[in-house]
C-alpha cells in the first residue's frame, strides 16, 4: 500500500499545471490516499467512483451554479442505476480501455474512428474569443482569494492551452460581472406556463 500511495502522489503531483490555488500539495496529497485507495475489481471501483469525494464536490460545485439560475442538471454516464449496471455488466477487471468502453457504450451509434481515436480529448469549447477576452480584462473579482491564488490563476488563464479545471473559475468570474452590470430579482420566479 505504501509504494502505491507514493506512485500515487507522484502522479498526480507532476501532471505539468499545479492547480492555482494555495492548498495544491494537500490536495496532491489527498488526490493521491484517494487513488491508493482506489478497489482492485471493477464493479468495486465504480461504486467507490460514484462515492467519491471528487465526484461528490463536482455535483456539489455545478448544482450550486444551477439552482442559482434554475437549470437541471443531467449527468447520465454517473447516475447511480447507469453506473450498477455498467459494474454488472462487464465482469471483474472491467474493459480494456478506451475504446472498448467506448465501443460496448456507442458501438452501434458512433463512427469507428471516434471510438478507436487515439488523442487525449480536450475541452476548448469554453475558451473562446469571449473567454479570453473576459481573462484578459479580469480584475481579480469572482473568485475567493482564500481559495485561488490570483497570479497563478492569471498565469493558466494565459498559457497557450488553457487547464480546463479552470472552467468553473473563468464562469464564476463571468457571472460575477453579469451581476453586478445588471439588477437582478432577489428570487428566482418561474414563467407562467403558456
Amino acid at each position: 500500500m505504501a509504494t502505491r500511495m507514493r506512485s500515487a502522489i507522484a502522479l498526480v503531483s507532476g501532471i505539468g499545471c499545479s492547480p492555482p490555488y494555495p492548498a495544491a500539495d494537500a490536495l496532491s496529497a489527498t488526490r493521491g490516499e484517494s487513488f491508493a485507495a482506489e478497489p482492485l475489481s471493477y464493479a468495486g471501483r465504480v461504486r467507490w467512483y460514484h462515492r467519491s469525494r471528487y465526484l461528490g464536490a463536482l455535483r456539489s460545485t455545478t448544482e450550486l451554479f444551477a439552482t442559482e439560475y434554475d437549470v437541471a442538471v443531467v449527468r447520465p454516464l454517473v447516475d447511480p442505476t447507469f453506473l450498477a449496471a455498467l459494474a454488472k455488466s462487464v465482469g471483474a477487471i472491467g474493459f480494456n480501455g478506451r475504446s472498448a468502453t467506448m465501443d460496448w457504450l456507442f458501438g452501434d451509434l458512433l463512427p469507428a474512428e471516434v471510438i478507436n481515436r487515439e488523442t487525449k480529448a480536450s475541452f476548448p469549447h469554453y475558451w473562446g474569443e469571449a473567454s479570453k477576452r473576459l481573462a484578459a480584462e479580469w480584475d481579480g473579482d469572482g473568485v475567493d482569494d482564500r481559495l485561488v491564488d490570483r497570479d497563478e490563476l492569471r498565469r493558466v488563464w494565459q498559457a497557450d492551452r488553457v487547464d480546463h479545471r479552470s472552467a468553473l473559475l473563468i464562469q464564476s468570474v463571468w457571472l460575477a460581472r453579469d451581476r453586478a452590470s445588471r439588477p437582478r430579482p432577489d428570487r428566482y420566479t418561474p414563467r407562467p406556463a403558456s
